[in-house]
């Protein structure tokens, strides 16, 4: 059979297949043939799939004038029919309408079935819906002189224009689970004296088994392992892993396959090649220098926010002046404090003071940027596919994409290309467009996925499904065959009604047709191939699985019998060949007097030393993260702000009682304005609803304060957010105290506003200080301190809690000291605990507490190794040896 195949193509024969998939797992399957019977050189086969075949035949003989549209155009053009219908609104989405309208439409024609000649009931609006689309979309295709495949593929059968048209002899080549379309079409030819031919693989079934696995990812692992030992024996195999969802798993089985198959892969400098094939091809956008072009281009439309601009400045695809990477990491990691973010770019840029301090940060960036948007600017709004194409290549150059690409091999400039390509192709269906609407289209191009060449003849290929396998391999493992996934359940199209799928055995319409074609699609499988695994995970995501019920009568083997026990990754064997030394190796004295961080830095000090030596010695802090609305430490800013604001007009309590309420609410408008404008500055216009609830939410604090004043003992503010410097051990640290308060029952009161995590005046007493701002600001007062108080600031307001001498002092109920402390023994607690913090900072401790272990991990996990530490010290992996 193989070597029939091989004639008729020496003899000028066409090879049609199914799909793109088919075709280019056939070439090496004949090239193989071809290198056995002549080595050396051999002439390639004239593959085409079934849709190209007869889009060219179509073009020969219909002596018709209509234009042949492409898939994505006739796509295209279904978007275009469904956004204009009456339904159009009701719809979450008109892409997934479109492709289902898309496959109904072919499946119709395929079942031979004309969508006019249709009927659906008032009831059946999914039905009736399609028809009017179907109706509308016919219409279009007249109107423009269009044709598509299926219904072209139609036509050509009753044409009656394929007698003597024929250039050769043409052989379908392993095209299962033909239509009636298809079966008329090779019907017709035939009739019309067309040298036809079908062909299948030769059944070449040696052995089938079955094993089971823990789960997917011990499948995963085992398969490659046997691969690996497969191609060690034999390099000149072709093998082909089956993975399901192998799209949306590709990081996962990147990373275990080149574990396995080419550890080296992962050392610095490392250049091998790829050690797996996938014949499906991946997604343009996954390309990172793709990525960097639609990032540009959203950047610069109404899409583009904090998101993209971090994105943006952080590609190494984009032309940067020397030195201006540094500033333009720096810029980034700056602009995540600021409000601006939260708005969209454009606006930001145009109004929200970004513009500035792109050019302060990156001049040569800004020009290029300044010179981008004025191209687009002056260009219209809207614009046709094949002019938006042109007008973002030039607005890219202006960037400076692509930078950074250095291999003259590369394949990224080819593809986009290609793709631009594909977008100008739907000018005639889409006419002029928005920019929006154009990058919608060209994200659904990018997403496609693209072959990356042709497969090799030997090595290993990556299928999503067991039915995708083609001819010519010596062994082939299928994963993830549970009773759920195999046989595949019932698909049948929503838009088009069950009974009549049913009435015409349209694919996928019943359970029953699902099981009879996984049944013919396993059997296909195990003649093709010479060695064929099956294997199911006995566990999916925590529930027991079990094997297909179509795998029940192929012997189940034990996994030692397929593979080696597992190889460690290559880090467990570079760690395994040596002893582990450990040494003491301390962090390095504190030099200078001033610690910087103040009681920040102390507290941290407490709680895990390793972190505060990285945060405050080695100034590794992680990035803002990105939030919708004002951060704990942006709304802690403003409510500090606006409190001080507030309480310098307020150095008497009796003051307070006697001002004017609607003074008083003058006075705290005013100062919530003030704190708001210093944080939202330019964006505040752009962020007014924001805004406005953060001033209500001020306005409530601050008469909160107010009414809890009134009800306190006589006071005196002292003083505000002052700045203080308090010694411990011979070394300074910096504070700035938010409030005290003089206080007619004797002494001071120290308060601090809390507007983010609950401390407690608990952390005070323990044995190991946990909280130490109020400790340590007591400590510059000294003697003088008759109060630590914890205002926690909230949505309804403020409540205090901490240590105060007389109830009458603060509207709460105080905490006690311990053990009838004295406020001088107390303080003089605080002083010994936190100089042994200082001390411990100073002379480098870097411990990691087991009771806070939350502090070493999250960010600071890569730095502090806190899950290996952690391992360690509770025995659960045992230190390294030689073995």
């Amino acid at each position: 059979m193989t070597h029939d195949l091989s004639n008729r193509l020496a003899e000028g024969a066409t090879v049609v297949v199914g799909s793109g998939l088919a075709a280019r797992q056939l070439e090496p399957f004949l090239a193989r043939t071809a290198s056995a019977d002549r080595p050396g050189a051999w002439i390639s086969a004239a593959i085409d799939t079934y849709q190209t075949w007869t889009k060219a035949l179509w073009s020969r003989t219909a002596n018709d004038s209509r234009q042949h549209l492409t898939a994505p155009q006739a796509l295209a053009l279904w978007r275009r029919v469904i956004d204009d219908s009456a339904v159009a609104e009701r719809l979450i989405s008109s892409h997934s309408a479109s492709r289902w309208a898309a496959e109904a439409w072919q499946t119709l024609l395929h079942w031979r079935l004309d969508p006019q000649e249709l009927s659906a009931s008032d009831a059946d609006l999914d039905f009736k819906s399609f028809l009017s689309w179907a109706r509308h979309y016919r219409k279009a295709l007249d109107g423009n002189d269009w044709i598509d495949s299926p219904l072209a593929a139609v036509e050509l059968a009753s044409s009656g224009k394929l007698h003597g048209a024929q250039t050769g002899p043409v052989v379908w080549a392993d095209i299962p689970e033909q239509t009636p379309a298809q079966q008329a079409l090779y019907r017709q030819l035939d009739r019309d004296g067309w040298t036809m031919a079908e062909w299948l693989p030769p059944v070449v079934q040696r052995s089938s088994s079955r094993v089971c696995l823990s789960d997917s990812a011990d499948e995963l692992c085992v398969a490659a392992q046997w691969a690996s030992e497969r191609l060690a024996q034999s390099p000149a195999q072709r093998l082909a892993l089956v993975i399901p969802e192998l799209g949306t798993r590709g990081n996962e089985v990147q990373r275990v396959i080149e574990d396995i198959l080419d550890p080296n892969r992962v050392l610095l400098g490392s250049s091998t090649a790829c050690a797996y094939f996938n014949p499906g091809g991946e997604p343009c956008d996954l390309q990172p220098p793709i990525g960097a072009a639609v990032t540009s281009l959203e950047l610069l439309s109404s899409r583009g926010n904090f998101n993209t601009l971090s994105r943006w400045l952080r590609s190494p695809y984009i032309a940067s002046e020397p030195g201006e990477e540094y500033a333009r990491s720096v810029l980034e990691s700056n602009l995540r404090t600021e409000l601006s973010v939260q708005i969209n770019f454009l606006e930001a840029y145009e109004t929200g003071g970004l513009a500035r301090r792109l050019r302060d940060a990156a001049p040569g960036l800004a020009t290029r940027l300044s010179r981008a948007l004025s191209f687009l600017n002056s260009e219209p709004r809207y614009a046709t596919p094949t002019r938006w194409a042109k007008v973002w290549q030039q607005v890219l150059a202006l960037l400076g994409w692509p930078a950074g690409i250095h291999d003259p091999h590369s394949t990224v400039l080819p593809l986009w290309e290609n793709a631009l390509n594909e977008l100008s192709l739907l000018t005639p269906i889409t006419g002029t467009v928005s920019m929006l609407e154009a990058l919608a289209e060209l994200d659904l191009i990018l997403a496609q996925p693209r072959p990356s060449g042709p497969i090799p003849l030997a090595g290993i290929s990556l299928l999503e499904r067991l039915e995708d396998v083609g001819p010519g391999y010596d062994a082939v493992w299928v994963t993830g065959l549970t009773d759920d996934q195999w046989p595949r359940p019932a698909q049948a199209n929503p838009l088009l009604p069950l009974r009549l799928q049913l009435d015409h055995g349209m694919p996928g319409a019943s359970p029953r047709d699902a099981l009879q074609r996984c049944q013919r699609a396993t059997q296909r499988l195990i003649d093709r191939t010479p060695e064929l695994i099956f294997s199911w995970p006995s566990r999916v995501h925590e529930v027991a699985a079990e094997p297909s019920p179509l795998l029940t009568k192929i012997p189940e083997v034990d996994l030692a019998t397929l593979t080696s026990r597992a190889v460690p990754r290559l880090a467990e064997r570079m760690v395994g060949t040596r002893t582990r030394e450990c040494r003491e190796d301390p962090g390095p004295v504190f030099e200078g007097k001033e610690i910087h961080g103040g009681a920040g830095t102390l507290s941290v000090q407490a709680r895990c030393p390793l972190r505060a030596f990285i945060d405050s010695r080695l100034g590794a802090t992680p990035l803002e993260p990105q939030s919708r609305g004002l951060n704990a430490r942006q709304r802690g800013i403003i409510t500090h702000r606006a409190l001080e604001l507030f309480l310098r007009r307020l150095p008497e309590q009796t003051e307070l009682a006697v001002w004017e309420p609607d003074a008083r609410d003058a006075w705290a408008a005013s100062c919530a304005e003030q704190a708001l404008h210093e944080t939202f500055g330019p964006a505040r216009s752009l962020l007014r609803v924001l805004y406005d609830l953060e001033r209500d939410r001020l306005l409530v604090v601050l008469a909160s304060l107010v009414a809890n004043d009134l009800k306190r003992a006589r006071f005196r503010v002292d003083a505000v957010e002052e700045r203080q410097v308090v010694e411990l051990k011979d070394f300074r640290l910096s504070c700035r105290l938010d409030r005290i308060d003089a206080l007619a029952t004797g002494g001071v009161a120290i308060i601090d506003y809390k507007t983010g995590r609950n401390a407690s005046p608990a952390d005070w007493f323990k044995p190991r200080l946990r909280e130490t701002q109020l400790p340590l600001y007591a400590q510059i007062l000294d003697t003088q301190v008759t109060a630590t108080v914890i205002a926690a600031v909230g949505t309804d307001g403020i409540q205090f809690k901490g240590v105060w001498a007389h109830k009458e002092d603060f509207l709460a109920q105080p905490t006690r000291l311990p053990n009838e402390r004295s406020w001088s023994g107390q303080l003089e607690i605080w002083r010994e605990q936190l100089e042994l913090l200082v001390t411990e900072y100073v002379t480098g401790d870097t411990r990691i507490l087991l009771d806070d272990l939350d502090q070493a991990t999250g960010s600071f996990a890569p730095l502090t190794r806190v899950y290996e530490q952690l391992a360690l010290s509770r025995g659960w992996i045992d230190t390294w040896t030689a073995p």
